[in-house]
Order: C-alpha cells, then sequence, then structure tokens
C-alpha cells in the first residue's frame, strides 16, 4: 500500500537514519521532497489533519505550537512509500527511537504517516497545495 510520511522539523537533522530505519522495515521509497513551508507551516499543519474537520482541534494546535516555538527549522521532508508492513508498528518505532534521541521532543513532533487510502487521497492533496509551487507534484 502507498503512503505519505511527513518528517517534521524536529529531525531535520535525523532524516538520513529515520530513512536506513524505514528502508530497514521493509518501506520503500518511491520519491522524496523537502520543502521550506516558512510562515506557511501552521497551515501546512492544519491541511494534513483536516483540521476543520476535527473534532478534538487541540491535539493539532498543540503540535502546531511545539513545532513552531521549539524548531527554528520551517523545513519538512515528504516521502512518498510503499510498504506491505504493519505501518502503524513501523510509525510507532521510529516515534519511541526518535523521541529519545532529539532534542526538546514533544506531543507526536516527529512523524506523520497516513494509515489508510482514504487518509493518503487527503495527504496527497494537501501537500500537493504546498509543493506545487516548487514544481514537483505526486499525480494520483
Amino acid at each position: 500500500m502507498e503512503h505519505i510520511i511527513i518528517l517534521w522539523n524536529s529531525v531535520n537533522d535525523n532524516f538520513e537514519d529515520i530513512v536506513i530505519d524505514l528502508e530497514s522495515d521493509g518501506v520503500i521509497i518511491q520519491n522524496h521532497i523537502r520543502i521550506e513551508l516558512d510562515d506557511e507551516i501552521a497551515s501546512f499543519i492544519k491541511d494534513i489533519y483536516n483540521y476543520d474537520e476535527l473534532p478534538e482541534k487541540w491535539r493539532v494546535d498543540l503540535k502546531i505550537d511545539y513545532i513552531e516555538k521549539l524548531y527554528n527549522s520551517r523545513i519538512v521532508d515528504i516521502l512518498y512509500v510503499f510498504t506491505s508492513k504493519d505501518i502503524k508498528c513501523i510509525k510507532n518505532k521510529i516515534r519511541l527511537k526518535y523521541s529519545r534521541i532529539i532534542d526538546r521532543y514533544k506531543y507526536d513532533n516527529i512523524i506523520h504517516i497516513t494509515d489508510d487510502n482514504l487518509e493518503y487521497v487527503k495527504a496527497l492533496n494537501a501537500v500537493n497545495k504546498y509543493v506545487c509551487k516548487k514544481g514537483k507534484v505526486k499525480k494520483l
């Protein structure tokens, strides 16, 4: 199944290590885009999580607060991947490992992975909204 993985700015310095971990868990990376979001990082996060449709907006607000205040970088890495493995298990493994490594870990500020096809399509549309400015768009 195809998934979108977003590595948040907290792990910019750990990108290569995370890629190695993902690949060793059977994740095939099809494409990678590194994007500087500048002052659009909050709106990007809201778009990724379909903020307007969420009953508990506080979770996304908390993530935005941590990502904006704790890290100077506004760069995120977007990976288009394929795996037949349990993606939730892979996501939890990455979170557990890097929450102990990165400086100032807070509530899920390491990785986002789409869990199913509907989430993948919504995330793909949100990602394309930002990366198309740079001429790099993943088509359905």
